[in-house]
């Protein structure tokens, strides 16, 4: 039997793998630091990854320190502001603090005052609320601890936010309280996620007592596709989530946002009104590569089925039958579209666009969505041609919780995002990863893997070579920018250490991965323009990884551009910190910095002086 995954267990592992020190050899404060680190990566940035920003702006989104009003980490992707408080406890397992979470409850009017002026506050938490729009952003705030829940702290999760201050508090806010017990079932979740495939499942449907006719409405269009429409009790819904869980919800663009004001409205309504519920509830609309009929059963089998419209309804009348068996007889309406994700083009643009037109209350795309494209496949095929030192590359479309073993994994997002970086700029100068994976003219997807207007399906031997060579390019400038990142914040806080009054360099805030892509990019782009010789000709002649551990000289130049590119952020962002109302967040968010960084005096004299890749 495999042994169940806790989280105290997991987080003492992570911790003694990036610091070499075991929890209790940490102050508290770094305790907290690290405790909400491991929820945002192992956890949130599976079960909800549309809350979770990029890997280098999780640091800036760590505010815990004098003034942090009750907040230890904020951060805002599209409309949505993510607060954390964490609190590490003793193995004892102690009761954690009612008034404690009761504070931390209050924390969002805090934080407005603070942004009005009235609170004082540290300088991280200012920048976090200068990106705050209050009267649209959505809030989600995660209290986590390894002590245990009691009856008040229920309580007062349950009655959610309140505040005079901010309008429509109740409805744009969701407060959750997660102990060491909440936290171990998140995080088999969270692992549970990491697969290759949907699951399968048998749905029985419901008729009413004493008729025979057929269970369902099936509509067959002249192409073929099918569409089942019925009725399924609740006790099936949780039947069927029970062991699936998230893996039901691979394709659902918006996730269960969890138990806020409508989610706990559904399951008291399965409760207290199961009877009436059919008629209140939207129902739940889900895909399925391959379904068959069985009416005589009341059966649809239904391979790789995903709901992609109805996550709150289905894991809320979950919650409702665990919580109250009455709630096991409420109706409500299901519909089921056939689709296959693998036969041709047109299918899966038809699969794509009922995703999206069943959620067009948020039009988010994770990369997830995209793994079957045939660009994607292609690009699978393709690295698995290439090798390193023996291993061979694996182009990794989906996640997989099965680690392949002697392989150099490429992730599609990691993938994407960088080679849009070093094109374009960083994604969230752009719209995210709803701008990444919308695959309309001029956006993201057709730009990485297209000509800007749309998509391609394969790549000729001279594309895939850009591509790759590009990708090696910037494999080579992560491992460099690094090092030598951290020789410049060692460097910064020494001299801070010996003249506290002294300005820093702003190293952490300005030079971000995906900005020194862009910026190592733009320098050879200008560079290449003064020359005229073709730059995607010498982009290929790096597309096999060799040369980065056999030709000193091709990695000694792109060194260069990753050591000139870092100089050049720390002095656009000197010059632009003097501006009034400047904020690192706002900076690194804005599209209006590519051009300060692509226009400034600096990038045009190193781009200048820098040789170009050899052939």
């Amino acid at each position: 039997m495999t042994k169940k995954s806790i989280f105290r267990d997991k987080l003492a592992d992570f911790v003694r793998e990036q610091v070499g020190k075991t929890m209790s050899e940490l102050p508290d404060k770094q305790k907290s630091y690290w405790m909400t680190r491991y929820y945002v990566t192992a956890i949130l940035a599976q079960i909800q990854p549309e809350l979770v920003p990029d890997d280098d702006e999780i640091n800036v989104c760590h505010v815990d320190d004098a003034g942090d009003l009750g907040a230890d980490f904020i951060s805002k992707v599209d409309n949505r502001v993510l607060i954390i408080q964490a609190k590490s406890r003793g193995t004892k397992n102690p009761a954690e603090d009612p008034e404690a979470f009761d504070s931390f409850c209050e924390v969002l009017n805090r934080l407005k005052r603070a942004d009005e002026g009235l609170l004082k506050t540290n300088s991280r938490v200012r920048e976090a609320l200068s990106l705050i729009d209050w009267d649209s952003d959505t809030f989600d705030l995660h209290f986590v601890t390894l002590g245990r829940a009691n009856a008040p702290i229920r309580e007062r999760e349950s009655r959610g936010i309140e505040s005079s201050q901010i309008i429509d508090a109740f409805d744009r806010s969701e407060v959750c309280f997660l102990d060491e017990n909440d936290l171990n079932e998140k995080l088999r979740e969270a692992e549970s996620l990491i697969g290759d495939s949907r699951p399968s499942i048998n749905l029985y449907f419901h008729t009413d007592k004493g008729k025979k006719d057929t269970p369902w409405l099936v509509h067959t269009d002249e192409l073929g596709r099918r569409c089942f429409v019925g009725i399924v009790e609740a006790r099936q819904i949780s039947e069927v989530f029970k062991p699936n869980r998230l893996k039901l919800f691979s394709l659902n663009i918006r996730s269960y946002l969890g138990d806020n004001r409508t989610n706990k409205k559904i399951a008291e309504t399965a409760i207290e009104d199961n009877v009436g519920f059919f008629f209140y509830n939207n129902g739940i609309a889900a895909v399925a590569t391959q379904i068959l009929d069985e009416p005589d059963k009341r059966l649809l089998q239904c391979r790789e089925f995903s709901v992609i419209n109805g996550a709150q309804t289905v894991r809320s009348l979950a919650k409702a039958v665990k919580r109250n068996g009455i709630a096991a007889d409420a109706l409500v309406l299901v519909r089921v579209t056939e689709v296959s994700v693998r036969r041709n083009v047109d299918d899966r643009d038809f699969l794509d666009k009922v995703t999206r037109y069943n959620n067009t209350q948020n039009p988010v795309k994770i990369a997830d969505f995209r793994s079957t494209d045939p660009i994607q496949l292609h690009l699978a095929r393709r690295f698995e041609r290439v090798s390193r030192k023996g291993k061979k590359y694996w182009y990794q479309n989906k996640r997989d919780k099965d680690a392949r073993q002697n392989k150099i994994v490429i992730k599609l997002d990691t993938f994407a995002r960088t080679i849009h970086a070093f094109r374009f700029g960083p994604i969230d100068m752009f719209g995210g990863p709803s701008y990444l994976y919308d695959t309309d003219n001029g956006k993201g997807y057709c730009k990485v893997f297209g000509d800007s207007v749309q998509t391609c399906e394969t790549l000729t031997d001279a594309e895939f070579e850009v591509l790759s060579g590009t990708w090696f390019i910037c494999e080579e400038i992560e491992e460099f920018y690094s090092n030598y990142r951290g020789e410049l914040v060692v460097e910064e806080e020494k001299r801070i250490a010996k003249e506290p009054e002294a300005e820093p360099y702003g190293v952490r805030d300005a030079l971000t991965k995906w900005l020194v892509y862009y910026t190592a990019g733009e320098m050879l782009r200008q560079r290449y323009a003064e020359t005229g010789r073709d730059f995607s000709a010498d982009l290929g002649n790096y597309c096999s990884p060799s040369w980065m551990d056999e030709d000193s000289s091709k990695r000694e130049i792109v060194r260069e551009y990753t050591k000139s590119a870092c100089e050049v952020l720390l002095d656009v962002f000197a010059a632009e910190r003097k501006k009034p109302g400047f904020a690192v967040r706002r900076w690194t968010r804005n599209a209006d910095s590519l051009s300060e960084i692509r226009n400034s005096r600096a990038l045009l004299r190193e781009s200048r002086r820098l040789p170009l890749l050899k052939k």
